[in-house]
């Protein structure tokens, strides 16, 4: 009887709920991922099937019977058996599916992108693997057991103006690509003014390296900006675009030394539909939600990290992907 009781862990891990970053902007692309979830296990099928197997050889080995024997208990493991059978069928089928979607007839694990130290700005430092972007060369200690200290070079096109880092590749309409940005702060003298600390955002080539952030250019960028108000005396975080803030400014943190942060956030950029939406990933709020994102050019994603002077900044770029050829599982 193990392998019965083993049926309900396997199929617990099975029923595990897919965490689409971009849920809360799509509800109806969540539902479906979760139904994909379901079959998209086949290692968890193979390991059934494994135990089936020494279940029906140690009842062999007890009872003296085969499988074929008509005892209620193999009819029983062996009903299991077809059903897996159906399941592995029906991965299968899924897979192919996905795989349609692309020209070269392989599965798309991700939007291949990276930070493009050929944009490096001088006052900012690339991990080796180019996903993680620093504003001091010596980040502080709990974060060396996780990003590696090896900097690549700039590039001829290093930019001179923006402190920060352009994206290797750019975003065209019509696609619609998620990312996944951790980011980091640790504070160790008191911030003052409006200082900034981090932002992501997206914008013409042309225009992303008129000034240090692109969240207060006159057109054709849109940011998301973590930074101290210099009202509240709080660090914020707010959403721009034509030299306006967009929605409310959403607290974070005190700004004074000592405060450390670590935000999870996923950023979905709908080029077919020029909506740009911000989530939290930890609460699966929506931080921003930009719907007058002008496609009609291509536009590249931007990194920014600021606050030299006073704090520790890291930004590390964990997935990026395009909706239209992944289903996102987080498990």
């Amino acid at each position: 009887m193990r392998f019965l009781q083993f049926v309900p862990v396997i199929v617990s891990l099975l029923q595990l709920q897919a965490q689409s970053l971009c849920r809360d902007a799509d509800l109806k692309s969540a539902i479906t991922e979760q139904k994909v979830m379901d079959n998209i296990r086949p290692f968890i099928v193979d390991l059934m099937r494994t135990q089936h197997q020494k279940t029906v050889d140690e009842c062999v080995r007890v009872c003296g019977r085969t499988e074929n024997s008509s005892t209620p208990f193999l009819q029983d493991v062996k009903l299991e058996h077809e059903d897996l059978s159906k399941r592995v069928e029906e991965n299968e089928k899924i897979v192919r599916q996905i795989k349609r979607t692309n020209s070269d007839n392989t599965l798309l694990e991700d939007f291949p992108i990276y930070m493009s130290e050929a944009s490096l700005n001088p006052r900012t430092f690339l991990s080796f693997n180019r996903k993680s972007l620093f504003n001091s060369q010596k980040p502080w200690e709990n974060l060396t057991n996780d990003f590696p200290f090896d900097w690549p070079t700039g590039g001829k096109d290093t930019l001179q103006t923006y402190y920060g880092v352009k994206g290797s590749l750019p975003l065209r309409n019509p696609d619609t690509v998620c990312f996944e940005v951790d980011a980091f702060y640790s504070i160790y003298f008191n911030l003052t003014g409006r200082n900034l600390l981090f932002e992501i955002g997206i914008g013409r080539d042309w225009v992303i390296d008129n000034s240090h952030y692109i969240g207060w250019e006159p057109d054709s960028t849109w940011s998301f900006v973590v930074s101290r108000d210099d009202v509240t005396g709080r660090v914020i975080s707010a959403c721009q675009s034509h030299q306006m803030n967009h929605g409310e400014l959403t607290d974070i943190s005190n700004s004074t030394a000592g405060t450390r942060q670590k935000m999870s956030l996923g950023i979905r950029v709908n080029m077919a539909d020029g909506i740009m939406t911000v989530v939290d990933r930890s609460s699966l709020a929506v931080l921003c939600n930009f719907t007058d994102i002008d496609v009609t050019q291509e536009l590249w994603p931007m990194f920014g990290v600021y606050a030299k002077s006073s704090s520790d900044v890291v930004m590390a770029l964990r997935h990026s992907f395009l909706v239209s050829s992944r289903t996102w599982i987080d498990v």
